[in-house]
């Protein structure tokens, strides 16, 4: 399949569920290390614009080991213009 013919409702039938994923650095609140973690969208949503709520992350710290959840920062939703 050519990059062109790729079509996102395909997957999502496919797949069943959707899953958008993101990558953002994250700052240990215990040692301060700053790492890559990934968030990710399991409403459902095929695009970017029909995600609602801020992805979630599950960081683990690679240096201390510590353990934590939080949102993607800057993720802001605006609604239709009435």
């Amino acid at each position: 399949m050519s990059p062109r013919a790729f079509d996102s409702d395909d997957v999502h039938r496919l797949t069943e569920r959707a899953i958008l994923q993101f990558t953002e650095n994250v700052e240990c609140p215990d040692c301060g290390l700053v790492f890559e973690s990934d968030f990710y969208d399991d409403s459902g949503a095929m695009s970017v614009e029909d995600i609602v709520d801020p992805p979630v992350g599950l960081h683990t710290c690679p240096d201390c080991r510590r353990r934590w959840d939080s949102e993607l920062t800057g993720w802001n939703f605006y609604s239709e213009a009435g």
